[in-house]
């Protein structure tokens, strides 16, 4: 994109160090914007985490492995429909996107979003029960409130007002949680937990989403071909690299899926939930450092690596200690949390958990490409990914089942990481050299 040109049409061109005058001196506290991003995604994995326990312990594994198998479906289709427009909205260092015209595109993403969904569940036919369609499909309405809440949430965190989406994190997880206590011993249909998770987030995102973006900036439906064309050009590569990396971490749960046993997907998909968990967490710190990170790298490359380093090492031991005890005591996690039944994958629990820590660092090391503007880098890296991850699938899986997954998962996530860090060490060095002084 012309630097030169706002997306948003006409109007006037905020200087490029705008933002990072806010985030110097208007902004929060990098530190409390980090602890609070944290905390919120700590509390958001955590709540989550209990909701699944919660049918875990109380739904047959058939039924959890339809959720499992719907949020798979579901979860790629939208990222690509969201064109990842809140990371372009966060990354607007110069001000130039307008969140009238990103709030317009989500709405026909998620109109788009459900007439796929329908569309598939068409085509599966009598392949899929009635409950199965019913759960992807209320499904994909909860993604459709999510992403319309996630605009408002990225003017809260472009502002870096981290500790607001914590608040909005915190409320949703809340209402989910209690919803799903409360119906779990009265009903055994996973769809009424579903349509509870709806509502929550469309009631959070209406009196607490809404109006606290709206005291950062204007906010109000626009449409405009041109804006939106422009806007559909800059976060396709965005979209595309959000979708293929949500496609490597279920693809594995396709090809189980086809064995045409829900418990199976039910079992193995716990594992991959569990490290999703730890997924959610990391990529909090990653989306509160983010604006900071892209400020850096045009004017301070020595912060930008500073502060890439202070990501890394913290997180790194933490996901090390994570993998031993998990290698010591992943049987009882796993019948502390789920039915004797899942404990028996304890052994794969241990090789997904080493996959988890090269998967988080090269998430950290790509959301740094995000902050350098290399977009086709990073989507170059998670295509890799895929593409390894694809072909062990295949080979793998058929023979050996949830243990083939494990090793697929393992190899793809290691080849991400390294290509992650030789394209951002590549960045690093073909960048124009900048001064050390924000």
């Amino acid at each position: 994109m012309n630097s030169k040109t706002p997306i948003a049409g006409s109007g006037r061109i905020s200087p490029p160090h705008d933002l990072a005058w806010r985030l110097n001196r208007g902004g929060g506290s990098l530190s409390r914007n980090t602890v609070w991003a944290v905390a919120g995604n700590v509390i958001l994995a955590a709540g989550r985490f209990g909701i699944f326990v919660l049918l875990w312990k109380r739904l047959p594994s058939g039924q959890v492995g339809q959720v499992l198998l719907a949020l798979a479906i579901v979860t790629p289709l939208s990222l690509f429909l969201n064109l990842g427009l809140r990371l372009v909205l966060v990354t607007d260092a110069a001000d130039r996107v307008r969140v009238g015209h990103c709030l317009m595109l989500r709405w026909i993403g998620n109109g788009l979003l459900m007439v796929l969904l329908a569309g598939l569940c068409l085509l599966a036919g009598s392949a899929w029960p009635a409950g199965k369609i019913a759960v992807v499909l209320l499904a994909g309405a909860v993604r459709c409130a999510e992403n319309w809440a996630d605009i408002y949430l990225a003017v809260l965190q472009k502002h870096e007002r981290m500790k607001n989406v914590t608040i909005s994190q915190v409320l949703k997880v809340a209402l989910v949680l209690l919803w799903t206590a409360i119906w779990v011993f009265f009903t055994s249909r996973v769809v009424v937990v579903l349509i509870g998770w709806c509502l929550s987030v469309v009631l959070v995102g209406w009196l607490y989403d809404r109006p606290q973006a709206a005291r950062r900036e204007p906010i109000h439906l626009a449409w405009d071909a041109a804006v939106a064309g422009r806007l559909i050009r800059w976060g396709i590569p965005l979209g595309l690299f959000i979708t293929v990396t949500s496609l490597n971490e279920r693809l594995s749960l396709y090809f189980l899926e086809r064995g045409g046993d829900d418990r199976v997907v039910a079992h193995f998909g716990t594992l991959l939930y569990l490290l999703g968990a730890l997924a959610t967490v990391q990529n909090g710190v990653n989306q509160a450092i983010l604006p900071r990170l892209a400020v850096y790298f045009t004017r301070d490359r020595r912060g930008f690596l500073r502060l890439l380093g202070k990501i890394l090492l913290p997180s790194g031991s933490a996901l090390i200690l994570g993998v031993l005890l998990v290698w010591v005591r992943g049987e009882w996690i796993l019948r502390m949390v789920a039915r004797p039944e899942y404990a028996r994958y304890a052994d794969l629990f241990g090789l997904v958990m080493i996959a988890g820590f090269f998967l988080l660092t090269g998430m950290i090391l790509g959301d740094a490409l995000l902050a350098c503007h290399r977009f086709s880098s990073r989507m170059l890296a998670v295509l890799l990914g895929l593409a390894v991850n694809f072909v062990l699938c295949v080979l793998l899986i058929p023979g050996h089942g949830p243990a083939g997954a494990a090793w697929a998962i393992l190899i793809s996530s290691v080849a991400t990481m390294l290509a992650c860090a030789g394209l951002l060490g590549y960045a690093l060095r073909v960048a124009p050299g900048k001064g050390t002084h924000a």
